[in-house]
């Protein structure tokens, strides 16, 4: 994982503040993790728009018809959430999102979510993409692991997890969507 700013012990920042900040951008060599750009808005949409990703994550960027969709991703910033744009590097196209936030269950946990467009799934950039953001995180905020929530039936995001060895801790009833979910977490290393 490259990183344009350095790590210092005295720049982390404190998970169990409402936000979850990482420096960016992060840079491997297929994609990189940063803001979201104008140039985005298409994408993101497209994304949003799926049915498996408005089943499995929801559309809390595209709620308010009225909002575009700036506007909506400051709304969920003000709701504690820090969302990020996936580009491949080479393009420097959008191809999807990572989000971050502080789980509601453990103030020492940090939740993740991820999102690919339909044409750059099963190509690993969602494994590369939450590896460098998971690794990200243990690197600057005091969180002690991340933690996923995964419908069952999602099979993609189970996979998902299991690669990236994170290991199944409880089920929770979403109350939104009226179904189970599975939490998956990973502890964070000890040389971090």
């Amino acid at each position: 994982m490259e990183s344009q700013k350095g790590n210092n012990e005295s720049q982390k920042l404190d998970v169990r503040m409402k936000r979850v900040r990482i420096r960016l951008p992060l840079i491997t060599e297929r994609i990189v993790i940063d803001e979201f750009g104008i140039d985005d808005q298409k994408t993101i949409q497209e994304i949003y728009s799926q049915e498996d990703i408005s089943n499995y994550i929801g559309s809390p960027y595209c709620q308010k018809g009225n909002d575009s969709w700036l506007e909506a991703f400051e709304r969920t910033r003000k709701e504690d959430r820090e969302a990020y744009s996936i580009r491949e590097r080479t393009t420097k196209q959008a191809i999807g999102f990572v989000s971050l936030f502080p789980d509601d269950e453990d103030i020492t946990s940090v939740e993740i979510s991820i999102g690919l467009a339909l044409g750059m799934r099963n190509r690993g950039y969602a494994l590369e993409a939450s590896k460098m953001a998971i690794q990200a995180v243990f690197a600057y905020t005091s969180a002690v692991r991340v933690v996923a929530r995964v419908d069952p039936r999602n099979t993609s995001s189970l996979r998902l997890v299991e690669n990236l060895g994170m290991t199944s801790i409880c089920t929770r009833r979403n109350e939104l969507r009226g179904s189970d979910e599975q939490v998956y977490a990973k502890a964070k290393p000890a040389s971090n």
